[in-house]
């Protein structure tokens, strides 16, 4: 009888030791993720839609952690439903995280909205643009130690991803890179 406890012990503590490891090595392969913001688009898209099948997107932030690739554990999407720059607009915000849970609310915008258009580089795609350039480079390792946040929006009917970092020992001390959102074109900095 001794030796039938001492072998359901064993088995037992072997399998306790199997599940132990088993969770440990699905939590560290799972660990955090991350991804660009075309990557859940089409999932903002619907939910807009459902909301209002006239809404059109204006903005999409990053949010959450970053890999520094241009990749985030969240983007959030704005959407708006009047170009009418005179009359208040109806704005619909969809956070959308890495798991694919949402977070979303609606708000009133007192002014109309330019619309995104022509999108074809994603969040990473841009980043990678930015930091290949040797000034880029260059500002950023000298002067900065937080970012980058990323925010893509359309300004003189040209569609934009503005990349920031900033210094969290002087609050104003950042910068902005822009890179066009269709062909590439790192343009320029605002510091």
């Amino acid at each position: 009888m001794d030796g039938t406890k001492t072998k359901v012990i064993i088995v037992s503590l072997v399998a306790i030791v199997i599940i132990v490891a088993s969770i440990g090595f699905y939590l560290i392969k799972t660990g955090p993720s991350y991804i660009s913001a075309m990557e859940r688009k089409t999932l903002a898209d619907e939910i807009a839609n459902n909301w209002n099948s006239s809404a059109f997107l204006i903005i999409v932030s990053s949010g959450g952690d970053s890999d520094e690739n241009g990749r985030y554990s969240n983007w959030q999407y704005c959407y708006a439903t009047s170009h009418d720059r005179a009359n208040q607009t109806n704005e619909y915000s969809i956070t959308i995280y890495s798991n694919g849970t949402t977070s979303i609310f609606e708000f009133d915008n007192p002014f109309g909205s330019d619309g995104i258009n022509n999108w074809t580089i994603d969040s990473d795609e841009a980043y990678q643009i930015a930091i290949a350039n040797e000034s880029v480079q260059n500002m950023i390792h000298t002067n900065f130690t937080a970012g980058p946040g990323m925010q893509l929006y359309q300004n003189d009917n040209r569609t934009f991803w503005g990349i920031s970092w900033h210094d969290p020992r002087e609050v104003t001390f950042f910068v902005i890179f822009r890179v066009d959102a269709t062909t590439g074109e790192l343009l320029l900095y605002y510091k």
